[in-house]
């Protein structure tokens, strides 16, 4: 089980990384996140590893506190490696809910290089025109929320590549 939560932290972490917010501060183990409220992955206290004082009811004050200080509602991204084990039951517990679950799936790269598919794909190592306009309008996106998304874009450092997808 230990192994299993330390490959589900290293996800969260190279998902962070990937789509990296505008603001990080650290609280011991755990990542307060902003980028303007656009996202809750960029707007979420990730809590990866126990804190150094060990003080929950503190922590979640200053959680409570950084986001409201920036006109932001709490918000918190838990996993079943989120220490300690107890932190979901917490935070139900002082009024928060459960907004959205999510799934993350991995692969390799292999199999979706080497997949056969009906269709062409071209592949660009910045967001092209057309891909930002098909991006905003499946995701209805205004132009706050599409420029703040565009900043987060060009802050990735991994490397990074955008795909469309061309039907024949």
């Amino acid at each position: 089980m230990k192994e299993l939560n330390q490959q589900i932290i290293e996800i969260d972490l190279i998902a962070s990384h990937a789509w990296p917010a505008l603001e990080v501060q650290y609280l011991g183990g755990w990542l307060l996140r902003t980028s303007y409220g656009i996202t809750h992955r960029a707007n979420s206290t990730l809590i990866m590893d126990e804190l150094p004082e060990g003080d929950i009811d503190s922590a979640i004050q200053i959680v409570r506190k950084f986001y409201i200080s920036r006109g932001l509602p709490p918000r918190f991204q838990l996993t079943n490696a989120s220490v300690p084990a107890n932190i979901d039951r917490k935070i139900a517990d002082l009024g928060f809910i459960l907004e959205m679950k999510v799934n993350v799936q991995i692969t390799s790269l292999d199999s979706l290089i080497h997949g056969i598919t009906s269709f062409g794909v071209e592949i660009h190592p910045t967001p092209q025109h057309d891909w930002l306009s098909t991006y905003a309008a499946v995701g209805d996106y205004d132009s706050f929320s599409l420029g703040i998304r565009k900043s987060i874009m060009t802050r990735i450092v991994q490397k990074k590549a955008y795909a469309t997808a061309i039907f024949k």
